[in-house]
């Protein structure tokens, strides 16, 4: 299919969103990882004085890493399903093309 010059592949689109997925996946899982060692430190260090003021210094950053973790993976996982639809459409139009010719 071509639109103002540019040629668009549904193939490559679904390719894409095929790779999306991939990527959404693996920050499902770099999140779970990260939140377990998160977990895993905080047991470590216990709940002396120490222990206290190195959360209460670092806990918010490292809280808002797992909550960015999170935030990409769903702007990913979105992302994957517009590519997806697009796909759909433009194999659509080009079907709808074909069956013209």
């Amino acid at each position: 299919m071509k639109l103002q010059g540019t040629a668009y592949s549904a193939s490559r689109i679904k390719g894409l969103a095929g790779a999306m997925d991939d990527l959404a996946n693996g920050l499902l899982d770099m999140r779970g990882r990260y939140e377990t060692n998160r977990a895993a430190a905080r047991t470590a260090l216990g709940d002396d004085d120490y222990a206290r003021g190195y959360w209460q210094t670092h806990g918010p950053r490292l809280e808002a890493i797992g909550i960015g973790l999170g935030l990409l993976y769903e702007a990913v996982q979105r992302e994957e399903g517009r590519l997806g639809h697009a796909s759909s459409i433009y194999k659509a139009a080009d079907d709808a093309n074909d069956a013209s010719h």
